[in-house]
């Protein structure tokens, strides 16, 4: 055990932390400039285990893996650290590891929103809301998916082949679709709010409005059309009914 006193303080026990076996003691120094807090003092015979910045800098710069890691650690860390109101050479495994490791499991890899719009009626906010998204996720190291390379996921932006349209909405953690008039004529966004629907995907409908645009929820006249080819052509329900997709559904 050892006693870690505030710097420029007495020896008074309200200034002293007891260090107890498992603590780390100055890690802020592996992350940032820091000027220790205060200094160490052995109460009885103990061991510590000395990490070398320069040394360990070195190991983890020939692993790109372990870089990605450590950046995302590092911002987390520094967030929490530029929130304390009294800076401390000890931060507790419960402040940042527990929720390191919580927040970034490695089998989430998916983008956090899958964005789904008709181009034509909603480019613009569709964009507007990728770009700010995408900067306020960037923004938060602690949102597991403020490293991802593409957060929020615009189908007429990221997709490349539509084959695998289904694939990227199934791996998405939230489906947003944005509601105007011809959105639901639109066999691609048909495709994807059912397979959003069948993946039990969080499901947020925003409704575009601006002079001239309004969306109308379907009733049973817009099935009925639907159902007569009147809606999306024959042809493209025959392509949803290819993919499983079936009316009912629709």
């Amino acid at each position: 055990f050892s006693h870690l006193f505030d710097r420029g303080s007495s020896s008074s026990i309200s200034n002293v932390t007891l260090v107890r076996r498992g603590d780390v003691l100055s890690e802020a120094a592996l992350w940032t400039d820091w000027a220790h807090q205060g200094f160490l003092q052995a109460i009885t015979d103990s061991i510590t285990l000395e990490l070398d910045v320069n040394h360990f800098a070195e190991a983890v710069k020939h692993s790109a893996r372990a870089r990605a890691v450590c950046v995302r650690y590092a911002k987390m860390f520094l967030w929490h650290l530029n929130r304390k109101e009294v800076l401390s050479d000890i931060i507790k495994d419960h402040e940042v590891k527990s929720e390191f490791y919580t927040a970034h499991p490695d089998n989430d890899t998916g983008p956090f929103i899958f964005l789904s719009h008709f181009k034509v009626e909603a480019g613009t906010e569709a964009t507007l809301l990728l770009q700010d998204i995408s900067a306020m996720l960037r923004a938060d190291p602690t949102h597991p998916k403020c490293e991802h390379p593409a957060p929020v996921f615009l189908d007429s932006e990221d997709l490349s082949d539509l084959r695998t349209l289904k694939d990227h909405v199934k791996e998405s953690s939230n489906f947003v679709i944005l509601l105007t008039p011809g959105v639901l004529s639109r066999m691609w966004c048909l495709l994807e709010i059912v397979t959003a629907v069948n993946n039990e995907l969080n499901i947020v409908p925003v409704i575009v409005e601006r002079p001239g645009v309004k969306f109308n929820y379907p009733d049973e006249e817009f099935y009925r059309r639907l159902r007569a080819g009147m809606i999306v052509s024959f042809e493209s329900l025959e392509m949803l009914f290819r993919d499983g997709v079936t009316i009912d559904q629709l």
